[in-house]
């Protein structure tokens, strides 16, 4: 082995060294070639199924245009991975909360305000004893003098509603109309009209009265 090498080293000069290097070189040139691939030569069909994971992807490399319409569903999203800042103003409707989903603790204090406010009160006002509305949202009050019976039209149906009629001072305008001294008593009826209320005053011994009183209905 020994003479062989010694035998090849005599017959080394410089231009076979050379020639060695620069066929190396060559070589190594083409191998670097074969996986310097030229822009866009890789689409999705050279790609292996789940041969691309997160750790290969920049943060901020896929935006909106890379993804499929429907092309991302809750398996994809992590919980409590999408918060206020991902989602844009007014994107929830009433068509993405599915029904029975939202609860009083889900819910803003002015939405629990104005939701007790549909299932409260919904029509309230206070009559003088000439059957003047003096606040609330009824839209008329007819009565006719002495009867002690005073109809409020409230503009809508409130025939399933519950009522309740109290006498009492009532505020028209600056002045306070205190009720009548011996008016002992007022009730409220569903009348005819759906949208009418049939509210009645009287004394102790059930003699009709003229006197301010307070209507309020709950629907």
């Amino acid at each position: 082995m020994k003479t062989w090498l010694m035998r090849a080293r005599g017959r080394l000069s410089f231009a076979n060294v050379t020639s060695c290097i620069a066929l190396f070189v060559a070589l190594g040139g083409t191998s670097y070639a074969a996986i310097a691939l030229p822009r866009n030569s890789v689409g999705s069909w050279q790609i292996r199924t789940h041969a691309v994971e997160k750790s290969e992807i920049d943060r901020g490399a896929v935006g909106r245009w890379e993804i499929l319409p429907n092309g991302v569903d809750r398996s994809e999203i992590r919980r409590d991975a999408v918060g206020p800042s991902e989602v844009r103003g007014n994107a929830v409707s009433s068509d993405e909360i599915a029904n029975g989903t939202l609860q009083a603790e889900d819910l803003s204090t002015a939405g629990k305000t104005a939701l007790a406010a549909l299932n409260g009160v919904s029509f309230r006002t206070s009559s003088t004893a000439a059957g003047k509305a003096v606040g609330g949202n009824a839209k008329a009050i007819a009565h006719t003098v002495g009867s002690g019976i005073y109809t409020v039209d409230l503009g809508q149906d409130v025939s399933a509603c519950q009522y309740a009629a109290t006498i009492g001072a009532v505020k028209n305008g600056t002045a306070i109309e205190p009720p009548a001294a011996d008016a002992a008593r007022a009730t409220a009826s569903p009348s005819a009209d759906g949208t009418k209320v049939a509210v009645t005053t009287a004394k102790a011994d059930g003699t009709a009265i003229d006197t301010a009183f307070h209507l309020l209905i709950a629907c």
